[in-house]
């Protein structure tokens, strides 16, 4: 197999930088994809290159953000999640009114939502639900 050189300066299509780098990269379809950040912003695309040409340029192809994806999908009320936006609000309610904050607490709230004691302890430490405000 023949190796595909990058290109040396592929310019953020937010920014215009020219200091990208590459964070990963894969093979398909006889096309090398690459997947960049920019260095200034921070702002993430992707690159395509055919590998049957010798001297084949780099394209920037759409890049769908998965994570960016799920987060707008829950907030539709969509996706696998039990629990909503506004469940997360009123659970959080919930905790700022408790008497006592404790695990008995947390497990009382749960019981209400039908989910287990750890996902309303994630919502309340921020390791879920972060987005939501």
């Amino acid at each position: 197999m023949k190796r595909v050189h990058t290109a040396k300066q592929i310019s953020c299509p937010e920014c215009d930088n020219p200091v990208t780098k590459v964070t990963c990269g894969n093979s398909k379809l006889g096309r090398k994809y690459r997947y960049r950040r920019c260095e200034s912003c921070g702002h993430k695309f992707k690159t395509s290159q055919s590998l049957s040409e010798t001297d084949a340029k780099e394209t920037i192809v759409p890049y769908l953000d998965t994570v960016l994806l799920r987060r707008q999908e829950r907030l539709r009320g969509g996706g696998s999640s039990k629990l909503n936006p506004s469940d997360v609000r009123e659970i959080r309610k919930m905790w700022a009114k408790a008497l006592y904050k404790d695990k008995q607490e947390k497990i009382h709230i749960a019981e209400q939502f039908n989910v287990k004691e750890r996902a309303v302890d994630n919502i309340l430490t921020g390791k879920a639900w972060s987005f939501v405000p």
